[in-house]
């Protein structure tokens, strides 16, 4: 932070390398567990939610291209949320026009508008 302060014409940005603590989808790998209700709870002990909620059977996709069919549970990666800010400090050029939190899929319009100073849609 201290050398984005002295550095004016440099940007900042911080992400997470995953996206700990928020929902995860969990495949059903085994067939002889594809008509059985899922487990309560996953390993970290959250939830594990199939087609009609917590210790019901998995959820089954379309079809894919091939024909199969895939079964997964809906659960949490983790027991507690931690989610954090994407960009942590916007400096220089063009910082007043960018925001200080943006979603990730932002990243490259704040990237773009930075080095062009061209606020992309």
């Amino acid at each position: 932070m201290d050398f984005v302060d002295a550095n004016p014409n440099t940007l900042l940005i911080t992400a997470a390398d995953s996206d700990a603590g928020a929902m995860q989808i969990l495949g059903a790998r085994k067939p002889e567990d594809f008509e059985k209700p899922l487990p309560i709870t996953s390993k970290n002990g959250s939830p594990m939610d199939g087609v009609e909620g917590t210790g019901t059977l998995p959820i089954v996709s379309k079809s894919d291209q091939f024909g199969n069919n895939l079964r997964f549970a809906i659960c949490w990666a983790s027991s507690n949320d931690g989610l954090g800010e994407i960009v942590a400090k916007t400096h220089g050029l063009n910082s007043e026009s960018l925001p200080k939190n943006v979603d990730n899929t932002d990243i490259y319009r704040v990237i773009y508008n930075t080095l062009f100073g061209i606020k992309l849609d």
